[in-house]
């Protein structure tokens, strides 16, 4: 076992032991050269009745982990192998657990466990998302850490990637008794994405109620039987999610969201109050057209009355949480509306949003958009009455796959669009063109040669990331000031984001493989986040006036690590060229 002061691998000096689990150790340390405190994970032949098998997990879940960049997620430095033992370097997380926190503070309010399941629903729809996806599989209030108001997930161990085609049960019965899913068992199908939202449900009644279902009789009830002052809709919510056959859970972590977003409509008396308006209006929509006037009330009816007639299609659309109910609902308001902008764009509004667009919402939103309308796609049809209203589609649909589905395949998806974009780029608005055209040039990296971070095509190793980096550049150099709109201060965070977390991932191959001098990476970080007031070097000044503390700590520490990265580049190449 380590102790305080001991120094790790030449570099890591152990600082306290931070936690103590039944297999493993986790030690703050620091980085006796760069000052920076990391967590170390250890664990020891002595402590593991089976070593070989815990061994194998620890390091399963760092090879997930370091494929994935979350801010909800702690990030994988470094991993040191001894003959027995494993020491696994990852961030250091300050904070307390969820189960701590509720043990010592008591429950949290609904306004409260609503805000920490919307996080976490964020970090597991981007697992969700990945290719293949990642299932978590242990989700429960020790494994989720409050720091600084953001909720992170710890603890990979027993995660694992979701075999397409696979219909047998998991061959190892993995989790928490009281949390895991009855699939979780064993026979019962394998784990999916279901099994987390499961967890995720059981985690919820525990923060709303303080009631443990890790002890007998390991039974969940209506929430409101401990907290009659809890609404409706919320017990309706971890009750849907709980369901012991997965095909009645929510079945994406999007549609919990959803649902969270229109909690009233859980509500019994609510739901009684709304179907008494769709049948009223269905009723009225009827008697119009045996009475022979919906001609008046679909072709010659005043402007204001169709944009009535339209909103109210859109708003039961966004009010359905069942995947084929709503897009029956979209489908259905595009036939009536196919070149309205509103109707697209809040068509896209309800199936891309950050980190919860995945693969599912990608094809029920292209789906729609090929409804045949006066024999061609919808989408062309708009293209085809509205040019300046189809080139933005196409530009918002490439950033929902860039940004919102993200990874690999949400930019290999959101180039064709960019493309799209870039060509009718004198329709657009501002400089959206030319940003269309820089996306593209990052999308076609992407496609072409980068793969998680590793550079697969052979020949693209000296020429690609000269490439990649230009893209970037260009795309850092986006101009916002005092007056920019809203709208541009967003977009400018999220390429600083992007910009920054590419450099954070690529920096050594952009060095060692690109021939790109660590200064210059620095000073596209610098361009973001420098804190003086000159021209673009004022970004993230100007981007604390509209983000929030958490965004912008967020952004800040990514910056951090990537600056931390390249030194660390650096000062190994200076070891090697020793």
């Amino acid at each position: 076992m380590l102790k305080t002061g001991d120094l790790l691998e030449g570099k890591y000096r152990i600082l306290e032991l931070a936690g103590q689990g039944g297999m493993s150790n986790v030690y703050r340390a620091v980085h006796e050269k760069l000052q920076k405190e990391w967590a170390v994970k250890e664990i020891r032949r002595e402590n593991c009745e089976n070593f070989v098998l815990f061994r194998k997990r620890l390091i399963a879940e760092a090879d997930i982990l370091k494929k994935l960049r979350h801010p909800g997620l702690p990030a994988i430095v470094d991993i040191v192998e001894e003959e027995d033992s494993i020491y696994i370097i990852m961030d250091y997380i300050h904070g307390r657990t969820l189960k701590d926190l509720v043990l010592e503070e008591g429950t949290l309010s609904e306004k409260e466990t609503t805000d920490i399941i919307i996080q976490v629903c964020q970090v597991l729809e981007y697992l969700h998302s990945q290719d293949p996806p990642v299932i978590y599989r242990d989700l429960k209030p020790s494994n989720l850490m409050m720091e600084d108001g953001r909720v992170k997930l710890i603890d990979f161990g027993t995660a694992r990637e979701y075999s397409y085609g696979k219909n047998d049960g998991d061959t190892v019965r993995l989790g928490t008794r009281g949390y895991a899913a009855p699939e979780q068992y064993g026979g019962r199908g394998q784990t999916d994405a279901r099994t987390d939202i499961y967890c995720l449900g059981v985690t919820g009644f525990f923060l709303l109620t303080g009631k443990s279902p890790d002890r007998p009789p390991y039974r969940l009830c209506p929430v409101r039987k401990i907290n009659p002052w809890l609404s409706e809709g919320i017990e309706e919510i971890i009750l849907h999610c709980v369901e012991d056959d997965p095909d009645k859970r929510f079945q994406t972590c999007r549609d919990i969201i959803g649902a969270l977003d229109h909690v009233q409509e859980f509500g019994c008396e609510y739901r009684r109050k709304e179907r008494r308006k769709i049948e009223s209006f269905l009723f009225l929509l009827v008697l119009s057209l045996l009475s022979g006037i919906s001609w008046r009330l679909f072709a010659g009816q005043a402007l204001e009355e169709k944009r009535q007639i339209i909103r109210k299609y859109v708003e039961r659309a966004e009010r359905t949480v069942d995947g084929e109910k709503a897009e029956a609902y979209w489908l259905e308001t595009l036939r009536f509306a196919p070149d309205s902008r509103y109707v697209y764009r809040r068509l896209l509004s309800f199936y891309a949003d950050t980190n919860h667009f995945n693969l599912d919402d990608a094809a029920r939103l292209m789906n729609i958009l090929e409804l045949q309308v006066r024999g061609m796609p919808a989408i062309e049809y708009f293209r085809k009455k509205d040019p300046a209203g189809g080139a933005e589609l196409n530009y918002q649909i490439g950033l929902a796959f860039f940004y919102d589905m993200g990874g690999v395949r949400g930019k290999r998806e959101a180039e064709s669009w960019f493309r799209q974009a870039r060509e009718m780029g004198s329709l657009l608005k501002k400089d959206k063109g030319t940003r269309a055209g820089s996306y593209e040039n990052i999308c076609r990296c992407y496609r072409t040669f980068l793969v998680d971070g590793a550079d697969r095509s052979g020949e693209k190793k000296a020429e690609g990331y000269p490439d990649f980096f230009l893209a970037l550049q260009e795309l850092n150099h986006f101009k916002v000031d005092k007056g920019s709109r809203e709208s541009d201060v967003a977009a400018a965070y999220m390429i600083s984001l992007e910009v920054s977390m590419d450099i954070r991932t690529y920096a050594e191959e952009f060095i060692l493989q690109g021939g790109i001098e660590p200064e210059a990476l620095r000073q596209e970080l610098k361009l973001i986040g420098s804190r003086t007031t000159k021209g673009l070097e004022g970004r993230i000044l100007l981007l604390q006036k509209y983000k929030s503390n958490r965004e912008i700590s967020a952004l800040q520490e990514i910056l951090d690590d990537a600056s931390e990265r390249i030194d660390l580049i650096e000062e190994r190449s200076g070891l090697n060229n020793d």
